[in-house]
């Protein structure tokens, strides 16, 4: 059950980066 914990913050991390990648990328677009 850790490792499942463990896996969707790192994931959840992961995608928030992309989010925001993306965002930024618009707002400079």
């Amino acid at each position: 059950m850790r490792t499942l914990i463990q896996w969707l913050q790192q994931t959840g991390e992961l995608m928030l980066q992309h989010r925001y990648q993306y965002v930024t990328r618009k707002i400079n677009l």
